[in-house]
């Protein structure tokens, strides 16, 4: 039964590592023109399947000492990625002065952006890659953490 705990923090991992996949695609469609609705891609850390699975699920692991630091570092890039999405949301979407927070209250309206406009959401989303390679090693570290415990950490873990 406390294997089934370590193999369901494993699916969890794999899990976000492709909502976030999955998250980084549908801003790269954004940026090459392909069609994307406002609201596909979340601005609010929150509201994206990865910060879903971040702050009901990856957040109870904090407390196991060899997690903290990773759980923290994930959690810290995760709000560094949506922090520069949002520049480029700004670019693409009319209403843009709103509050991230607001995203899911009100809609927007996509805007065709200008030649300098396309060039500096290359820039942004060259930035977007680097956070989630840090991103994914992490959560690549964290995974490895995982597989090397045995089977009574994740007894002490469940008690």
């Amino acid at each position: 039964m406390h294997t089934n705990k370590k193999q369901e923090i494993l699916q969890q991992l794999a899990e976000a590592r492709l909502s976030h996949a999955k998250w980084l695609r549908r801003a790269k469609h954004l940026i090459e023109g392909l069609p994307v609705k406002d609201g596909m891609i979340p601005i609010d850390p929150t509201d994206c399947a990865f910060g879903q699975w971040f702050y009901k699920d990856a957040v109870r692991y904090k407390n196991v000492l060899s997690f903290a630091k990773h759980i923290e570092k994930i959690g810290s890039l995760h709000v560094a990625l949506h922090d520069v999405y949002l520049h480029i949301y700004k670019i693409y979407f009319v209403d843009a002065r709103r509050s991230r927070f607001m995203s899911t209250i009100l809609a927007s309206q996509y805007k065709s952006p200008s030649k300098s406009q396309q060039e500096l959401t290359q820039h942004y989303f060259i930035e977007l890659q680097k956070i989630s390679n840090e991103l994914n090693k992490e959560l690549e570290t964290l995974e490895k953490l995982v597989l090397s415990l045995d089977k009574q950490y994740f007894e002490l873990m469940a008690s």
